[in-house]
């Protein structure tokens, strides 16, 4: 039973620590889906996929058109649905997820603006892109498998935060 605590211990550290560290860049992507005048394309794979699915539903319920893109079927096609008026959040635990680095020159031809929720900041994916949500003060909470679970976790409570700061700015 000690390792259930441990669990839900580690990641309410997590998300301490998450509330501490949001800064300007997080009013940064706040104000560019404001702005945004296509839909939001949340993609991911992995366990990082099925965040980002939670993620466009939860944008969605806020009145911020979205779309979940798999990631691996974007780079077999899918990528058509995607627009020059989109705005692309990519989720990726370490950053250097292959089949979402293939998307970064499609999505550069359209001029897409890319959100990097990620938790390496260093990563190939952070550094292209042009917002970054860090989830990486939760890397030394504790074992990689709860850094792991914890980040998900995170990276869902940014998306709800930046959900509840949209409704709030359009009073929606």
């Amino acid at each position: 039973m000690e390792a259930v605590w441990d669990v839900l211990r580690a990641e309410a550290r997590a998300l301490e620590r998450a509330a501490d560290h949001v800064g300007p860049a997080f009013g940064e992507v706040l104000d560019l889906l404001q702005r945004c005048t296509g839909r939001v394309v949340v993609a991911g794979i992995g366990r990082s996929g099925q965040v980002a699915q939670c993620m466009a539903s939860t944008l969605n319920r806020a009145g911020v058109p979205s779309l979940f893109l798999h990631a691996a079927d974007a780079a077999h096609g899918d990528l058509g649905a995607v627009t020059s008026s989109d705005v692309a959040l990519l989720v990726s635990h370490d950053g250097a997820t292959q089949e979402l680095l293939l998307l970064l020159p499609y999505l550069g031809e359209l001029k897409v603006p890319i959100v990097a929720l990620v938790g390496d900041e260093r990563s190939a994916l952070a550094r292209a892109a042009s917002h970054v949500l860090s989830t990486q003060s939760i890397r030394h909470a504790t074992s990689p498998e709860i850094a792991e679970m914890a980040s998900a976790l995170v990276s869902l409570a940014l998306v709800d935060a930046l959900a509840a700061g949209l409704r709030h700015v359009t009073g929606a």
